[in-house]
């Protein structure tokens, strides 16, 4: 999923920040989180459950809430290396196919009459598509 607004969604007004929110520090999240939370709803349940249970214990404790943040943003990025490296290869093809690849890995076909949009999660199908020739099912 991408951080980016989709037209419906920036047409529809924003619900008001509540009371003692903070904002997601997940990188190019413009929404909030409330306390314990260390992010908005979608990125706080993306973390995994260990580090989640770390940043709940660490509630009180500055020191070990800057070691689990800084915890916190390396997995982000190992997580944002991984998703480019995924991406890298279907880039490559996707350019000649007259395909675009979004930031997030998700690759959009456009032809007459067709729009197609694949999530990042499926990059080694689109890989063995693209670079391959094979058939789509």
């Amino acid at each position: 999923m991408s951080d980016e607004q989709s037209p419906i969604q920036q047409l529809r007004p924003r619900k008001p920040r509540p009371e003692g929110a903070h904002d997601c520090p997940w990188p190019g999240c413009t929404g909030y989180g409330r306390a314990p939370f260390w992010g908005c709803p979608r990125h706080w349940a993306g973390l995994p459950l260990g580090i989640q249970r770390e940043w709940t214990r660490s509630d009180g404790n500055p020191e070990e809430r800057r070691q689990v943040g800084a915890k916190i943003d390396e997995w982000i990025r190992r997580l944002h290396d991984h998703m480019h490296d995924q991406a890298a290869p279907v880039e490559a093809a996707a350019t000649g196919f007259g395909a675009e690849v979004a930031r997030n890995g998700a690759l959009t076909v456009r032809r007459p009459g067709l729009v197609v949009t694949f999530p990042p999660g499926e990059a080694a199908f689109l890989r063995r598509v693209l670079n391959e020739g094979a058939d789509l099912p």
